[in-house]
């Protein structure tokens, strides 16, 4: 029977200026904003597994030597990246993010897997989450443009955004409570979803498909409202003056 044997090591990674990030190992991942580029790691894999972290013409990548890789109450790998602006992160299985009390300018956040994510204080100029698998993601933000929110599958989503628009598509069986301030509001749910939206806001549409709900508060200047199906909006606790 082949060996497992294991040792948890710890080690900062040399790397180059870097604005874009590219995962493909289930990771738990801290990044935090500061003038050098760095990269704290702290993993235990299994025999014969290697994690490989290396940076080219501004895209940092980091993955496994081999993709059978799974994670377990014994084998993890925990990232602690320091880098000054962040544009692109796009991961590739099951990641745990913290972005910690970042500003940028234009920022996208793809993901392909389960995902946690942990948004804090974020300022950004436009922002864009592409989700694709089970999420649970949590932040606030702050965009001098629009914030877009595009998931796929189950979620779970507490959000408190300020932006000139801001567009939320849930597709599957989702949970969200969000909090909207700025000029244009569009939330759009198909499948079994629940959201509860209060915003201040000049115009407000929603739309919902499937088995959805969404129950909206608050105040907007201009309303859209429709549903289909045996989908529900509730709307009358907009505007109570």
């Amino acid at each position: 029977m082949a060996s497992t044997a294991s040792a948890q090591v710890r080690r900062t990674f040399d790397v180059d200026k870097f604005d874009h990030i590219n995962i493909n190992a289930p990771t738990e991942i801290t990044i935090t904003q500061g003038k050098k580029h760095e990269i704290k790691a702290e993993y235990n894999l299994p025999k014969g597994m290697e994690l490989i972290v290396d940076t080219h013409m501004n895209f940092l990548s980091i993955r496994m030597n081999n993709k059978r890789y799974q994670t377990n109450e014994h084998h993890y790998i925990k990232l602690h990246i320091t880098m000054s602006k962040l544009r692109v992160l796009d991961s590739k299985g099951a990641i745990d993010l913290c972005l910690n009390k970042m500003k940028t300018d234009n920022l996208i956040l793809k993901s392909n897997g389960a995902a946690v994510m942990d948004i804090v204080d974020l300022e950004c100029e436009n922002l864009q989450i592409n989700q694709n698998g089970a999420a649970d993601i949590e932040g606030t933000i702050r965009c001098k443009g629009n914030a877009t929110i595009n998931t796929n599958g189950a979620g779970d989503y507490s959000l408190d955004i300020n932006a000139n628009g801001f567009s939320l598509s849930t597709n599957g069986a989702s949970e969200a409570e969000v909090v909207f301030t700025g000029k244009g509001c569009t939330i759009s749910s198909n499948g079994a979803s629940e959201i509860e939206l209060t915003t201040e806001c000049e115009s407000l549409s929603c739309e919902s498909r499937g088995a959805s709900t969404i129950t909206a508060k608050g105040t907007a200047d201009q309303t859209k409202i429709k549903s289909h199906g045996a989908s529900k909006i509730n709307s009358s606790m907009l505007n109570q003056f």
